[in-house]
C-alpha cells in the first residue's frame, strides 16, 4: 500500500510525503494517469519510470514531473519498496500563471529532469518552511520559484552532497534574510561573504547558483520591491530613494523605470489613483 502524509494543503499548492508500508509486498499497477501538475523529489531509494517507450531511473539526482492526463508506469526493484518522495502538487491556475510568466510549459519537458543545485536548494527551503510552520505566503512563493526552476535546466554544475548543500543553503538563507530585513544598509560583497565565512568569489558563485541571482541583483530586487511598497504608502520619491539604500536620486529613478516601466512618481500617482477608485 502507498501512503501519502499531507504536510500542507492549500488552494494553490499541496505538499505530501510519499512512502510504502514496511510490512506489505508492493505490486506496481500496469499504468497510471496523472491528475495534475506535480514535482516529485526522491528523498531515499529509487525507482524506475516508464513514459511512452522511454524509461528513466529516478533517484536523488533526478526529479519526476507530471502534467494532467500524462500516462506513466512505475517499476520498483524491491518486493517491499523503501523509496520515499516529497511531492508538490500545483493547482491548474497556479501552474498556468507560472507558465505565462516564465514562458515555459512543463508539458514540453521530459518527465524526468536533473535535480540541479537550485532545485535542491528550493526543495530544502520548502522542507524547512513546513517544519517551522512558517507563513503560507512564503511557502507559496518558494513553491512557485521551484516550479519555474523545473523549466530552467541550464545549471549543469556538479550536484552538491547533502551535507554540503545544507551548509551552503544555511548561509545563503542567512544572507537573504539580512538583505530582506536590512536592505537600506550599505552592503558589500566583502561584508556579506565575510558574515557567512566564505571567500567573496566562492560566495558569489554559490549564491547565484542557489537563488538564481547574483548578490547585487538580489539586493537591487529587494530594494526596488520595498521602494514600490513605500511609494504605495505615500512616502515621497526622495525619501523612498534614501530609505531603501540608494544614494543617488537620479540613479534610483533610472533603475525604478527600468524595473517597473514608469517613473517612481508616475507609479505612485497611478497606483494611488486606482486604489482610491476601487475604495470609492
Amino acid at each position: 500500500m502507498n501512503i501519502f502524509r499531507k504536510l500542507l494543503v492549500d488552494a494553490s499548492v499541496r505538499v505530501e510525503r510519499f512512502f510504502h508500508r514496511e510490512d506489505e509486498a508492493h505490486h506496481d499497477p500496469e499504468e497510471e494517469t496523472a491528475d495534475g501538475y506535480t514535482v516529485n523529489f526522491v528523498e531515499h531509494g529509487c525507482y524506475e519510470m516508464y513514459v511512452g517507450k522511454k524509461n528513466f531511473v529516478v533517484d536523488r539526482q533526478k526529479v519526476f514531473v507530471t502534467h494532467p492526463a500524462m500516462i506513466f508506469r512505475y517499476n520498483h526493484f524491491e518486493t517491499v519498496p523503501t523509496d520515499v518522495s516529497l511531492s508538490l502538487s500545483f493547482a491548474d491556475d497556479f501552474a498556468d500563471d507560472v507558465f505565462s510568466t516564465t514562458d515555459f510549459d512543463v508539458r514540453n519537458l521530459p518527465p524526468v529532469v536533473q535535480r540541479t543545485n537550485r532545485l535542491a536548494y528550493l526543495e530544502w527551503q520548502i522542507s524547512r518552511l513546513i517544519e517551522t510552520n512558517d507563513d503560507l505566503m512564503a511557502i507559496e512563493t518558494v513553491a512557485g520559484e521551484l516550479f519555474a526552476a523545473v523549466g530552467s535546466q541550464t545549471n549543469q554544475a556538479q550536484p552538491y552532497k547533502t551535507k554540503q548543500l545544507g551548509w551552503y543553503a544555511e548561509r545563503v538563507a542567512a544572507t537573504c534574510e539580512i538583505i530582506e530585513t536590512r536592505f537600506a544598509e550599505p552592503h558589500s560583497l566583502a561584508s556579506l561573504s565575510r558574515f557567512v565565512g566564505m571567500s567573496s568569489f566562492h560566495f558569489t558563485r554559490v549564491f547565484k547558483e542557489l537563488t538564481g541571482l547574483p548578490p547585487h541583483r538580489f539586493l537591487l530586487k529587494i530594494r526596488l520591491s520595498n521602494a514600490a511598497r513605500q511609494l504605495l504608502e505615500g512616502v515621497s520619491v526622495t525619501d523612498v530613494c534614501f530609505n531603501c539604500g540608494f544614494t543617488n536620486l537620479s540613479h534610483f529613478i533610472r533603475l525604478f523605470c527600468r524595473s517597473y516601466g514608469v517613473s517612481p512618481s508616475r507609479f505612485q500617482k497611478q497606483k494611488l489613483k486606482n486604489l482610491s477608485i476601487h475604495v470609492g
